[in-house]
């Protein structure tokens, strides 16, 4: 088993380190207080507070599972750029695909190693059969990990463009919140407007499978006659699939909605800040 530091224990750290721990990794904890890492802590955990970020840098990698990449770069600060020099992190924060490659020359700059990952999943769900984290980055470093991510999902490389997992998930961020949270909005302007929701909710059922199944043959018709580049047509059958095999039941729970988990809002006010960013010059 191997040594690993969880930088951040929030409610994905928290399960992240969970999973590590489950599956028997010696894990060490950074985080601004030994509040959240106190129930890890006494099952074994290693524990540093934040400015004290430099004692935990001796494992065989290090994941960062903080709110933003300003609050990594934050963390970094504390330590001097030379003790970088051979580290690898893992980097699960990062939304905009600016932040991604300026994360990445940070740590390559000081002589480290970077991976991106993307946690496609709930928190709760890390290290179980619904768990999806993809990665992108240096082949020989994923490679050298790769067992070790195995306790959170079965690893998925994404090749060695390092904004590969960032762009993966901001196609699954609309998707899943174009699917899940659109209806929801239908059922609060039927309330606001005294429309039956019952009547609604059934032409919903009605509905959404015509429309996954037109929504699939326009798709496949435009790629026919527009896309001719093979990883192209590959993206398309992975998109169009994903529409013959969506479950619209998803599953959610109030407590899930009412969490201090990121709101919708913000995941769409980082998903247009990116393509602003990144985009419009």
């Amino acid at each position: 088993m191997s040594r690993i530091t969880v930088v951040g224990c929030g409610m994905m750290g928290g399960n992240l380190v969970d999973s590590f721990m489950k599956a028997g990794h010696e894990v060490t904890i950074v985080d601004i207080n030994d509040t959240k890492p106190r129930p890890f802590i006494e099952r074994g955990a290693h524990f540093y507070p934040t400015p004290e970020f430099g004692k935990a840098l001796d494992t065989k990698f290090i994941v960062i599972s903080l709110p933003t990449d300003d609050v990594f770069r934050s963390v970094l600060s504390v330590v001097d750029r030379s003790e970088l020099k051979d580290k690898i992190f893992v980097n699960t924060s990062s939304e905009v695909l600016s932040d991604v490659i300026d994360c990445k020359n940070i740590i390559e700059g000081a002589g480290g190693h970077y991976i991106d990952t993307t946690i496609i999943t709930y928190q709760g769900e890390v290290g179980t059969e619904y768990a999806y984290l993809v990665h992108s980055g240096k082949k020989e470093i994923f490679d050298y990990i790769k067992e070790d991510l195995r306790a959170l999902s079965e690893p998925v490389y994404l090749g060695e463009n390092i904004t590969g997992a960032e762009i993966v998930d901001l196609v699954a961020i609309g998707v899943h919140f174009g699917m899940v949270f659109t209806p929801l909005e239908a059922i609060r302007c039927c309330r606001d407007y005294g429309i039956d929701v019952d009547h609604y909710l059934d032409e919903f059922r009605e509905l959404m499978p015509i429309l996954c199944k037109r929504s699939r043959k326009q798709a496949v018709e435009m790629g026919l006659e527009n896309l001719d580049e093979k990883p192209q047509r590959e993206a398309l059958d992975i998109i169009t699939k994903a529409m013959d095999d969506a479950d619209i039941n998803e599953r959610f729970s109030e407590d899930w909605l009412n969490s201090d988990n990121r709101s919708v809002a913000n995941h769409f006010r980082k998903m247009l800040g990116s393509y602003r960013s990144d985009y419009e010059d």
